[in-house]
């Protein structure tokens, strides 16, 4: 698609269409990250329109885009934050 585009994010690769609420995450490379933050997301309501992952290094961290339907609450995105697998998240309206 014309719109996407090949991103490199510090040092990670991600073909991504720029475009609605966008939740820039950096976490663990470990089993379960995109259950947890799934459920989470889930619980609150929230419907993942995409879940974009890249990595560098298998067993290093992984830098997430997951487009959302809708801006997150203050208590979903801080529960978010609370993951102990979570080493950064952003949320961004583009």
């Amino acid at each position: 698609d014309r719109y996407s585009r090949l991103v490199d994010i510090m040092g990670y690769e991600v073909d991504v269409r720029p475009e609605g609420v966008m939740l820039l995450v950096q976490n663990k490379d470990i089993p379960g990250v995109i259950g947890k933050v799934g459920h989470i997301l889930g619980d609150a309501g929230v419907n993942i329109g995409e879940y974009l992952l890249s990595r560098t290094k298998k067993g290093e961290a992984a830098y997430s885009i997951v487009k959302v339907d809708g801006k997150l609450s203050e208590d979903v995105f801080d529960t978010l934050n609370q993951l102990e697998e979570i080493l950064s998240i952003k949320q961004l309206e583009v």
